[in-house]
């Protein structure tokens, strides 16, 4: 059910009747949380990376479970890359030049 409002956009589906946002049960926002959060592990993770079902639910085994998942990632790719510099230098090509001349008339 959260799958299918989260695809159409609808969440306001979600919410019990007659309730607005200040109504919901702390409850109720807590398990949806809960259920946005799988589903965007079932969306964005490998299959071998996704935490078993048992375990969805014990937050203490959810951090083990993704500090193995980083210790593996980590080995297998080695460091994360160094960061990007961002300098004010780029090479030009003659296809620039044309459209600035262009611009300037």
């Amino acid at each position: 059910m959260v799958a299918a409002a989260k695809s159409t956009g609808s969440g306001h589906l979600l919410w019990p009747k007659g309730l607005s946002v200040e109504d919901v049960p702390a409850e109720f926002v807590s398990a949806l949380n809960h259920a946005l959060t799988i589903l965007s592990w079932q969306e964005n993770l490998p299959s071998d990376e996704m935490p078993p079902y048992w375990m969805w639910s014990l937050d203490w085994e959810i951090e083990k479970h993704f500090k193995i998942v980083q210790t593996r990632r980590e080995a297998k790719y080695g460091d994360a890359p160094p960061p990007i510099e961002d300098d004010d230098e780029y090479e030009e090509n003659e296809f620039f030049a044309e459209m600035e001349r262009e611009m300037r008339g």
